[in-house]
């Protein structure tokens, strides 16, 4: 490392406390890191690749670091930047999948599909779509009435599970049907204890017909498989399955690995699932004693329902404590005051599986160690109802920022989901405060796109089915680029019931200028208008009979001058990147399906609006402004001011069961 550099690293060195020390001085062997919130993992991770860097003879690239987001790679990068400056750029940082993408990659020879197309969410929405509507009548999988496709959700956790945990679908349909033959009949409260024939009671049945559930969903997954493989498919769960048979049929391959990566450094330990822990444990398996440095936390798993499982850390205890296994413990927490740390340690200890409940010898227990906030007491405020704490929220806010000259950034709002925030953002925007909402951005929300949408609707309705869009004609003559007011639409509906209740829209503004009966109704503009409308639709339903749907989607923004529409709004930035990315789907589903015509598209984006599938578009992110951002996407974050807004406990439970549960139980 350079000189400059070697500064740098030395004054973070020295910043270092006891604890810290040891995890990064300690270049060799197996060493487990659990690191509490707010105690400086990230740092440690930065500055022991440099130590490893500056103290052996170890090349960048020899070094593997993976963590789980992509978010946490970009972190560490930063803070290796910080720490080594540009030989940061040549150190092997990744996330598990792209670490597998890498891999795959790397050895294109072995793999004679590696054409394959990631799938999207719509097309795996269609895939599980497919599969119930082929379930046989005896299925317990299938509804005769209600939405039919109600299993779609548990269909796709379930198999994405069984991928993600590499489990053998012949093991849990065994360990099912023995859970049904013998240990349901243990479970007090499932029999009928005086019974001589042990028969089920109704909680019994209940429970036998969702074991049964879970067989007939686990016999569909093979189906599944296949459908994917005939639309020329994948997903990033696959990308581990393949890379784990990969390790497994191409010891050549995996040795290559192994001489490659001489340090292997694993964050977020906590997050790996079994397949990740199984292609971790193979590049390592090589030596008894690897220098392998893990850093992780119990008490922070927040990608459980990904399957992750905390178990990771007691088996690697277990694995590696008869060679010379080193285990840290970080506790002095620089982000929050005693006060907060009281706090969650009286909640963390509620739950009886931590891993220092298990090894006597680990502490967890944090300890307060940034002075400057000794005098931050957090505040409990009760409301009498939601609108009153949101808008009282805000104004106090407001203050912070006004009288205070508090810089909105270091402000932070967190709540449980996305939802619970729209009805504080109005108050914000009553109030003139700038917020940024840490969130996918989803273009089909977006007012423009939903109108070219609602256009785009009318338009297949009236080639499907010739006057079937009354309706859509009515909503889109009230948009603001198409140039009628209200009014004149007002009257236009008065003088349809009264005198031409039977004419249908379209023909009515098809032939406005010629109805007699309109000229003590409506002005001369106001017809011309009318007329305008009329010839632009004519025209575009013309042209969409032989278009494709991009061609039918460009026609729709020229002939009624959305582009310059948009140029003018105030919402200019928005309104252009969601048309922007929306114009990219429309792009993506011809490449995938050259086929595809304008009903299968509205098709596909009205299923993206019942299950909720996005098309994000990138927004501009003000850096003066209000975070707003979930529990789960704070982690890690810091700031001076939080709101931890809707505390009820009602907001925060979630009551849902999915049948990954009964799994998890089994295996």
């Amino acid at each position: 490392m350079a000189n400059n550099c070697d500064i740098k690293y030395n004054f973070f060195y020295k910043n270092l406390n006891n604890q810290q020390n040891i995890a990064v001085n300690n270049l060799y062997g197996p060493i487990l890191v659990i690191a509490g919130p707010g105690t400086g993992k990230t740092q440690i991770i930065a500055m022991r690749i440099g130590k490893i860097l500056m103290e052996t003879d170890t090349l960048s690239n020899n070094i593997l670091c993976i963590t789980y987001t992509e978010s946490g790679a970009n972190s560490i990068r930063q803070r290796l930047l910080e720490c080594i400056g540009n030989e940061a750029y040549k150190v092997n940082i990744y996330t598990f999948h792209s670490f597998c993408n890498f891999i795959i990659r790397d050895n294109l020879d072995y793999w004679s599909n590696i054409d394959l197309i990631p799938i999207n969410q719509i097309e795996k929405i269609n895939i599980l779509k497919s599969i119930i509507d082929e379930l046989p009548f005896n299925s317990t999988l299938k509804r005769f009435n209600g939405d039919i496709y109600f299993d779609i959700y548990r269909l796709n956790n379930l198999f994405s599970i069984i991928k993600r945990e590499n489990w053998n679908i012949k093991d849990i349909i065994l360990k099912s049907k023995e859970y049904l033959d013998k240990t349901i009949y243990t479970i007090d409260g499932f029999f009928y204890k005086k019974s001589r024939n042990k028969k089920l009671t109704i909680s019994g049945l209940t429970e036998k017909k969702r074991i049964n559930q879970l067989i007939d969903a686990i016999n569909l997954f093979p189906t599944y498989i296949d459908k994917m493989a005939q639309l020329n498919r994948y997903d990033f769960d696959d990308m581990i399955i393949w890379t784990i048979n990969l390790l497994k049929n191409k010891p050549d391959i995996l040795k290559n690995l192994q001489e490659r990566y001489s340090h292997i450094l694993i964050d977020e330990y906590q997050d790996t699932n079994e397949s990740q822990n199984f292609i971790l444990n193979q590049l390592i398996s090589f030596w008894k004693n690897p220098d392998i440095f893990v850093v992780g936390d119990d008490d922070q798993s927040i990608f459980k329902f990904q399957g992750a499982s905390v178990k990771n850390m007691a088996f690697f205890i277990e694995k590696y404590r008869n060679f010379d296994l080193k285990i840290v413990v970080l506790n002095k927490n620089y982000r929050s005051n005693h006060y907060i740390i009281k706090l969650s340690d009286i909640l963390i200890n509620n739950n009886q599986n931590r891993i220092h409940n298990k090894y006597d010898t680990i502490n967890k227990k944090l300890i307060p160690s940034n002075t400057n906030l000794k005098n931050c007491k957090p505040q409990i405020i009760e409301y009498n109802s939601v609108y009153d704490e949101l808008y009282s929220t805000a104004k106090y806010i407001k203050t912070l920022i006004k009288n205070k000259y508090v810089n909105p950034n270091d402000i932070a709002i967190i709540y449980r989901n996305h939802n619970l925030i729209e009805p504080l953002l109005i108050y914000f925007d009553k109030l003139n405060i700038k917020y940024n909402v840490k969130h996918n951005n989803n273009a089909l929300n977006v007012k423009i796109i939903k109108q070219i949408i609602s256009i785009m609707s009318y338009v297949n309705n009236e080639i499907n089915d010739p006057y079937s869009g009354e309706d859509i004609l009515y909503k889109i003559m009230h948009y603001d680029f198409i140039g009628i007011n209200s009014i004149s639409i007002a009257k236009i509906s008065v003088f349809l019931k009264n005198y031409n209740h039977n004419t249908f829209l379209r023909n009515f503004i098809y032939s406005v200028d010629k109805n007699k009966n309109l000229k003590n109704v409506l002005n001369k503009n106001e017809i011309n208008s009318l007329k305008k409308l009329s010839i632009k639709i004519e025209i575009i339903i013309k042209n969409a009979l032989e278009n494709t749907i991009q061609e039918t989607l460009e026609d729709i923004i020229y002939k009624f001058n959305i582009l310059n529409f948009v140029m003018k709004s105030s919402h200019y930035e928005k309104y252009i990147n969601s048309m922007n990315s929306f114009i990219r789907y429309i792009q993506e589903s011809i490449n995938r399906n050259s086929n595809i015509d304008l009903n299968q598209t509205i098709n596909n984006i009205n299923t993206m609006y019942k299950y909720k599938i996005s098309i994000d578009y990138n927004k501009s992110m003000d850096t003066n402004c209000i975070n707003c951002l979930t529990a789960h996407a704070s982690k890690g974050k810091e700031f001076k001011y939080v709101f931890l807004i809707l505390s009820n406990e009602c907001y925060w439970i979630s009551k849902k069961k999915i049948i990954i549960n009964i799994i998890k139980y089994l295996m």
